[in-house]
């Protein structure tokens, strides 16, 4: 009898710290959709517009898509009331991007670095979408990126 109740307190033991893991593992961006748009800093040009999807651990920049790159990992980390994330895509066409972004309510902003074949500093903002696709606010400007150190 006391093996019976020894096994089933490890038992519930096990499920208990299961059931937190599982709790822990899902990330606050999961399910959120993105429009930014992007600027390198170049004079006069215009700014890009992209989406980002963050969905099941995994990042994913729409215009990325023609230089190869899917989807990656992203991780995220609360800073007061900001969400600091970062993002590293591998491209299939010699080009991969690493992304970090702050999350302050709706609205993103953030840079981008390519780098291998394409060599580029993007700065972004954005804004969250609704569940139709349209952005809860008008899109700010993006900011001039920083100069890259050679």
């Amino acid at each position: 009898m006391r093996k019976y109740l020894v096994l089933a307190v490890v038992l519930m033991f096990v499920v208990g710290l299961l059931a937190a893991t599982v709790a822990a593992s899902k990330m606050m961006m999961d399910n959120s959709k993105w429009k930014i748009q992007m600027m390198s800093g170049k004079k006069g040009e215009k700014p890009m517009v992209n989406h980002l999807t963050f969905e099941k651990g995994m990042f994913d920049s729409q215009a990325c898509h023609k230089f190869g790159m899917r989807t990656g990992k992203y991780t995220e980390k609360m800073k007061g009331k900001e969400m600091m994330w970062s993002a590293k895509v591998k491209g299939t066409k010699g080009t991969d991007s690493s992304w970090q972004g702050t999350v302050t309510g709706d609205k993103m902003k953030g840079t981008v670095t390519y780098s291998g074949k394409m060599k580029a500093k993007m700065s972004f903002t954005g804004m969250k979408l609704k569940a139709g696709g349209a952005a809860v606010a008008p899109i700010p400007p993006a900011p001039k990126p920083k100069k890259m150190p050679m």
